[in-house]
This record gives structure tokens, sequence and C-alpha cells, in this order.
């Protein structure tokens, strides 16, 4: 039977591979984006593919909107079995420039957007008796990392967040787990040029002062791979817990 999983932010880069996989897995993928054009190609993209793909033009944190979202998607005969919270903003601003409308913007779309999505999904999988939501965190809640503060807080937070859901959803057999990219080829990226990313690699500059033992960066499927087995029956014992895949960046 076919499944609906909902990414959001699957409109580029992390969530984009996310929503390729799952399609691939033979999930029907619901895209929900702030950015319509980015979200209706991907979809395009995936329809053309032989996939079942939709785009919702959607601010995950507006709860009348996503609980609208999550309604139209329930008059279906296709059930909601996965949720993959993967929007999400980056500020790298320090600590005495951080302005508190920024520190909000980060907090409502990195934290406040996972749960409002969560806590309208949560009926209808507890309804099947079945379900798994995936939040995309961050290894920053393990690394500390110069100018973050409003990112990593609410990265941090994911994770709580988490953690607490899978305890209070296990009785229903709902899974709640995360994962925690490191520095990955997505568009933010590749706008540094060959001496910085070298440094990144190394972990020799003053952002990003751990390296990468593996020596290369992650690819956006190296998390797409981890969430679809997630949100798979292999992993049917498995939640509340946070799988870092950073090529071992946290250990150095």
């Amino acid at each position: 039977m076919t499944e609906f999983a909902i990414v959001a932010g699957g409109a580029k880069g992390i969530g984009r591979a996310c929503a390729t996989k799952l399609v691939a897995k033979g999930y029907a993928v619901s895209i929900w984006d702030l950015d319509g054009d980015a979200a209706h190609a991907t979809v395009a993209a995936l329809v053309k593919g032989g996939g079942i793909a939709e785009a919702m033009v959607i601010d995950i944190a507006d709860e009348t909107a996503v609980e609208e979202a999550v309604a139209a998607l329930r008059s279906r005969t296709i059930p909601i079995s996965v949720l993959v919270n993967s929007a999400g903003i980056l500020a790298m601003t320090p600590i005495d420039d951080l302005d508190l409308a920024l520190w909000d913007r980060v907090m409502r779309i990195n934290l406040r957007g996972p749960l409002v999505c969560a806590r309208a999904v949560v009926p209808s999988m507890k309804q099947r008796n079945s379900g798994s939501i995936i939040n995309v965190v961050s290894n920053v809640v393990a690394a500390a990392r110069l100018y973050n503060a409003a990112y990593s807080a609410a990265k941090s937070g994911l994770l709580g967040l988490t953690q607490v859901l899978a305890l209070e959803l296990a009785r229903h057999n709902i899974r709640v787990n995360a994962i925690s990219p490191g520095s990955t080829r997505t568009e933010m990226l590749d706008t540094y040029d060959a001496a910085t990313l070298d440094g990144i690699l190394k972990g020799n500059t003053e952002t990003f002062r751990i390296g990468i033992p593996l020596g290369r960066f992650a690819d956006p499927i190296d998390h797409a791979n981890a969430v679809a087995f997630l949100a798979s029956e292999d992993a049917r014992h498995i939640t509340g817990q946070n799988l870092f895949i950073d090529g071992g960046q946290t250990l150095a």
C-alpha cells in the first residue's frame, strides 16, 4: 500500500535528497516549502522519474496552514506514515550583533516549525498505531561553533524535542529520531572558495575548528539514506536516537 511521506523543507539540499530517496522507496511524497519554484521543480523531477509527489507552498511554523495541509492529505485514501522535518535556516552572527528578530526567526523555522508539523501529523499516526518522525538536527549539538548562538540553541532544542516526543509517542508505536549532519555539499557550501573548503576539511578556520577525519564532505544522499532507514521497518525498534552523519567531525 502506498503511504505518504511529508518532507518539510524538501525543495532543496538535504530535504530534496530525502524526498527523492523516499519516492524511490515507494512513498508518495508531499514536499512542504516556502520556495514554491524550487518545490515544484523537485516535484516535476520526481514525477518524471515515475514517482508520486506533490508540492505545497507553506510556512511550516504557521499552525493553521500546516493543519489545513494535513487535513487535505488525510482526505485521501493514502495514510501519512512519515514526517521528515528538514526545513531550517542558518544564521552566523556574533552574539554582540545578534538581533533578536533574527533569533526569533531562526527559532520559528528551526524549532517551532518541526513542533507544529509533528503535532499536526500525530493524530493520524495514532489512529494507525504507526508512524515515523525524523528531525534533521545538526552536529553543532555536540561541537560548539563560533557565531552560531541562535542556530545551535534551536537545533539543541530540536534534539530535546525529539527525545521527549519519542517517549510520549512510543505507546502509539510512533518512532521519533534525529539525524545530525556535519558539513554537507549543499548550496551554502558551494559559496565558499577552495581555500575555505580546505580549511573546513582540516579544521583550521575561525568558525570550523574541528576537521573531518574521513577527509571529505557529506553529500545530501548520505543523510537521505539514513532517513530512509529510520523511516523503514528495519528501524522498528529504534526511537529517541540521534545519528551523527559527519565523517567523524564530532570525534576530533
